[in-house]
């Protein structure tokens, strides 16, 4: 009987057999992330992460802001006014130049989409100006440039675009282009520049496959060369095979809970303590991730350390004031079921999702260790954005997700759209919660490059997250990729900025 995981091992292999018989071989990419974004279009992450799209900055692999389209910038004393050079060579797939025009209309559009990383920005004019374009600002906005190297700021050609607006093949400027979108669910990709070695990557054919099993035996059976987003149990396995290697990279991303802060049960910071005090995250990153080091002892991983704030709130595991914060708080013991209050319960339902492999058992691991202090969890899988709609509809009771603190290459960026009160991003971080504290130190971080300033906001950030779990903080991610020895020189981006296809090679 044919499985899907075998029909989409078909799919991919059998459509490579043409690509294989000829000089230029095909990278067989399966990754996560789905071909679509919000609008129905490509994805503005694959664009980017598949180098087909770039903007007028990129996160370097260190994870420093450089230059892209963008081969200078200068900023008006007051910080209201932001030039941008662009270099007048520079061509679009289609041939077409990257003129001042098309950048400023690009970057217009994309602040007119809800899901954009500009749709915030305070921008009240854009204009092009020879081979510049000048942005002027509403009020100072010195996260500007990490605003424009994320994803969604990516400079498309005109020819990207179909006659309502959306987006059909992007046409962009990076080392690949797409040459055709196969069944919605296959990118066909080729080098868009001569090539510098006989070895480097000509071809790429990207298929998204949600299900993280498929993915990590696509790769073991060969049906593919690279398979990203592998769980820590099949890695494990993978491992072993002395004919595939597996990449593991810490990543500025965090395994965290939702709490509906406008529940009236959960609205108690004592009740919110008391669950982030059950978690013992040291065990369940044992058990789930491989990896005791995981367990998240504050808001940002070790790899940000200037976001390192040693007098913030730990993350400690103690059953025994969690359960006398409960009692504290008015929540009886009882004999069976769940603790109560009056007629309210202390059971919820935990929504979470499967894209990333390791959620589901982290979730039921949680089940466990909240069911210690008298805390029943239904644990229920559903899409991601079916989080972000009962986010924001205010259904949602708890919600176990993975957010990247860098897909926007500075924190703030992302923590802005979470946690502001005037955000209409919010979504994925505060739900029924906020401060006029933590609103002050965003806006006030935002405004200025003096690192002073910034330090000390980022200091009054965490500890206001930490102290009020709107929040709660459970595990830092790792990034886990496989790939077969058939290529070389794979690395595994903790930016999420690229998969540097283009500095691979064939062994």
């Amino acid at each position: 009987m044919l499985t899907r995981r075998h029909l989409l091992a078909a799919a991919l292999a059998s459509a490579v057999i043409p690509a294989a018989r000829a000089s230029d071989r095909t990278l067989r990419v399966v990754g996560a992330t789905g071909l679509a974004g919000e609008d129905a279009t490509v994805s503005p992450y694959l664009v980017q992460n598949l180098e087909v799209g770039e903007g007028l900055f990129r996160v370097g692999p260190l994870g420093r802001i450089e230059p892209c389209l963008a081969i200078a910038s200068e900023t008006s004393a007051d910080g209201l006014t932001w030039r941008f050079s662009l270099d007048p060579s520079a061509p679009f797939h289609d041939g077409t130049k990257v003129s001042s025009e098309i950048v400023a209309s690009s970057i217009g559009r994309a602040r007119q989409i809800p899901a954009s990383a500009l749709y915030r920005a305070p921008i009240g004019s854009i204009a092009a100006e020879d081979d510049s374009v000048v942005v002027r600002l509403d009020r100072p906005f010195a996260i500007l440039p990490a605003i424009l190297a994320a994803a969604s700021s990516i400079i498309l050609a005109p020819s990207s675009y179909a006659a309502a607006g959306q987006v059909g093949i992007p046409v962009g400027t990076g080392p690949f282009k797409i040459d055709s979108l196969v069944d919605n669910n296959i990118l066909e990709l080729s080098s868009a520049r001569r090539q510098a070695s006989p070895a480097a990557i000509a071809r790429v054919r990207y298929l998204a496959v949600t299900d993280a099993d498929t993915r990590a035996r696509m790769v073991e059976s060969r049906d593919a060369e690279i398979a990203y987003v592998v769980s820590p149990i099949a890695a494990e396995r993978l491992a072993r095979n002395s004919s595939l290697c597996v990449v593991r990279t810490p990543a500025p991303r965090l395994r965290y809970v939702m709490v509906n802060a406008a529940d009236a049960r959960l609205s108690d910071i004592r009740v919110r303590r008391a669950l982030s005090l059950a978690l013992d995250r040291a065990a369940a990153a044992r058990a789930v991730l491989r990896n005791p080091g995981a367990a998240a002892t504050g808001l940002m991983p070790p790899i940000l350390p200037e976001w390192s704030s040693p007098g913030a709130a730990t993350l400690d595991y103690n059953l025994a004031e969690a359960e006398a914060l409960l009692q504290a708080a008015g929540w009886e013991r009882q004999a069976e079921g769940p603790r109560r209050r009056g007629e309210q319960r202390l059971a919820f339902t935990l929504s979470t999702y499967a894209m990333r492999p390791e959620l589901l058992p982290l979730a039921t691991v949680m089940q466990a260790q909240w069911r210690k202090i008298g805390v029943d969890v239904a644990i229920e899988t559903v899409m991601p954005e079916r989080i972000l709609q009962k986010s924001r509809h205010g259904s949602l009771e708890l919600g176990l997700m993975t957010r990247s603190y860098f897909a926007v290459p500075d924190p703030v960026a992302t923590l802005a759209d979470d946690f502001l009160s005037t955000s209409s991003a919010r979504g994925w971080g505060a739900v029924g919660w906020s401060s006029h504290e933590l609103d002050d130190a965003l806006l006030g971080y935002e405004s200025t490059s003096s690192e002073p300033v910034r330090t000390a906001a980022r200091q009054t950030i965490t500890r206001i997250l930490l102290d009020e779990l709107p929040i709660i903080p459970h595990s830092w991610y790792e990034h886990v990729l496989a790939h077969t020895r058939q290529v070389t020189g794979v690395i595994s981006d903790p930016f999420e900025a690229s998969f540097r296809i283009s500095r691979m090679q064939w062994a």
